[in-house]
């Protein structure tokens, strides 16, 4: 699967709400490289507490920077880890 996102277009809200949304995504990208789990709270009628393991939550965070900045990003989900030469095909 392969899943990519181009800037401009319809707008986004993480665009629209850009400089208060770095700051979030920028907050949560020092805690995440902590190499702790990020838990956070989804405030709706149940408030439930989703804990998001590190090497989870860093990637999730360097997308969404992306995004909140205007930048295209592409998603390759590969089964195997990638060697080198793979990652230079992609």
């Amino acid at each position: 699967m392969v899943a990519t996102y181009l800037p401009g277009g319809q707008s986004s809200s993480l665009e629209q709400e850009s400089s208060q949304t770095l700051y979030l995504i920028q907050y949560l990208s020092r805690l995440a490289r902590q190499s702790q789990p990020l838990r956070l709270c989804v405030v709706d009628d149940d408030e439930e507490l989703i804990e998001l393991p590190s090497d989870a939550a860093a990637p999730l965070i360097d997308i969404l920077e992306a995004i909140a900045t205007k930048q295209g990003i592409t998603i390759t989900v590969e089964r195997d880890e990638l060697t080198t030469e793979r990652a230079a095909e992609i």
